[in-house]
């Protein structure tokens, strides 16, 4: 004899879970709401910015748009001076200097050569045009 087992189906109920979806107030990110809260940066009417220390409320750094600094052809003008204000000093001293050491005549004078080799050739393309 043989014993047939039924396999009863057991169905489960499925639940289905409503969830809520909240719409959450969206900061912008360069608000001065947000800039202060996640920041610490405090923005002025008069277009100063101040980060401020949130433990001690003292102001570590201000920036202003007036004095902006150099910029880009004020440092080329700098490095350009200082180049030449170099060059000219190498050239007064340089007697000085082979007399410290006798070595460095040579190395004094290919910087020269190669100096007076990229001037011409600056020359020739700008006499091309």
């Amino acid at each position: 004899k043989k014993k047939i087992e039924t396999k009863k189906l057991v169905k489960k109920s499925k639940v289905k879970k409503t969830t809520r979806i909240q719409k959450l107030k969206k900061v912008d990110k360069y608000s001065e709401e947000y800039l202060m809260k996640k920041h610490g940066l405090q923005i002025n009417e008069n277009k100063k910015i101040k980060k401020v220390n949130n433990k001690k409320n003292k102001t570590i750094a201000e920036l202003d748009d007036k004095n902006s600094g150099f910029g880009f052809y004020g440092y080329l003008i700098f490095i350009i001076v200082f180049v030449v204000m170099f060059f000219g000093v190498l050239n007064l001293s340089k007697d000085y200097i082979v007399s410290l050491y006798p070595l460095s005549a040579v190395y004094i004078d290919y910087l020269y050569e190669v100096v007076d080799i990229i001037k011409t050739i600056i020359l020739q393309l700008l006499n091309q045009f």
